[in-house]
């Protein structure tokens, strides 16, 4: 690495030093790293930071004592080939981290720059170090602390890898009746989420379908989804979807009042026999009901007025009832889908997800394959932003 001789450090000394010597002695004198010139390898000057770094009194105790007495053993068979070699017109310059020696015999890390004195014809040079001790020590600390770190988010990542597989492992994945085709889209924000879903053949042959989605993210939001699974299975075999959310509400605000778990559901219930469906919805997107198929697919929402669940005790619910006739299909979802940014911090919306699956419904296409793809198609390189849902029971006749 050169040095300008009409610039850079050594030029700059060079200028202010003619221009006033007290100034630039004065300016030296006051630095907080340390400045050591020496010749022919003896000391010829050290500043106040110098002997104040080094443990040496008074400037007098240094002067002419041989550089090696500064430097480390092998610290000085690093420069000295830097202190043999630089000569007056010589532009090369030693840059590196060295070991000092203090006058007590301690050694500390110092940030050493060597360079020729310009305006000398004897060798003379100067050299300024910045002690890094402490920094070192600091770094050393924090690579530690980073490794623990490290060690800890492997525990935890493989604890979450477990949790995930728990959480998938209590979601149906088929719905083994004749006729009855089931589409599920289901993507955590992270390896566990707060969505939760259920689909089950009633006692009585009707067709039970259920969506939750716990407030939050992550773990407290997928430990909301295991007190909701509970509790679920007990409320599940109520008659009417209402009584499903109502019981649910119940069991949940009675038991974890103090937890403040809130979230939002739906139950639809489809009875085949009677060509009838049903559900009741706590602050959930509605669901939607595609009658017919191809270009004359018909689209309603299923519009249901309730609160969230979790937060008191004895709420009631809703049920709204529709015809459910073969080639239909019922559409759940939690919002995950419509709050979905792109780059641009636009939503997906309510609209956009109508759209994919009204093209899927009129060009024969899977629903679930027709939205995901425009869900990654419109995100991009965005993150997602929340878990999403998405249940969908096709009555093929």
């Amino acid at each position: 690495m050169g040095v300008n001789r009409s610039g850079g450090l050594a030029g700059q000394r060079l200028a202010m030093e003619e221009a006033d010597p007290g100034m630039f002695r004065s300016m030296v004198e006051q630095c907080a790293s340390g400045i050591v010139i020496q010749c022919e390898e003896r000391i010829q000057y050290a500043n106040r930071a110098t002997l104040d770094c080094l443990g040496w009194r008074s400037l007098d105790e240094v002067v002419d004592l041989d550089l090696a007495t500064f430097l480390h053993a092998d610290s000085y068979a690093i420069l000295g080939p830097s202190l043999r070699k630089l000569a007056p017109d010589d532009d090369q310059l030693f840059m590196g981290e060295l070991k000092l020696r203090r006058r007590d015999g301690m050694l500390l890390d110092a940030e050493v720059y060597h360079v020729a004195m310009p305006d000398t014809q004897d060798g003379t040079s100067m050299l300024t170090f910045r002690d890094v001790t402490q920094l070192k020590r600091m770094e050393a600390e924090l690579a530690a602390t980073w490794r623990k770190l490290e060690e800890k988010d492997a525990l935890l990542t493989a604890d979450l890898t477990e949790a995930q597989t728990f959480q998938q492992r209590i979601l149906p994945t088929n719905l083994a009746v004749p006729g009855v085709d089931m589409e599920v889209i289901y993507r955590p924000l992270g390896l566990v989420g707060g969505d939760l879903y259920d689909f089950h053949v009633m006692e009585d042959g009707r067709l039970r379908l259920f969506v939750a989605d716990a407030t939050g993210h992550g773990v407290q939001a997928a430990l909301a989804t295991m007190v909701i699974k509970s509790e679920y299975e007990s409320a599940k075999r109520a008659q009417s979807d209402a009584e499903v959310l109502a019981g649910l509400n119940d069991r949940v605000a009675a038991r974890y009042r103090d937890c403040k778990m809130l979230f939002t559901a739906v139950s639809a219930t489809v009875d085949l026999a009677k060509g009838v469906l049903s559900c009741a919805v706590g602050g959930h997107p509605p669901p939607l009901v595609r009658s017919g198929s191809g270009v004359s697919a018909q689209w309603r929402e299923l519009e249901g007025a309730g609160a969230f669940l979790g937060w008191m005790p004895a709420v009631t619910f809703a049920d709204v009832t529709t015809p459910f006739a073969p080639g239909d299909a019922l559409h759940l979802f939690s919002d995950g889908a419509i709050e979905q940014t792109n780059t641009a911090h636009e939503q997906f919306g309510y609209d956009r997800l109508v759209a994919a699956l009204d093209a899927a419904a009129r060009e024969g296409r899977s629903a679930a394959a027709e939205l995901r793809r425009r869900l990654d198609a419109f995100s991009g390189s965005a993150p997602t932003d929340d878990d999403f849902t998405y249940v969908a029971l096709h009555w093929l006749g």
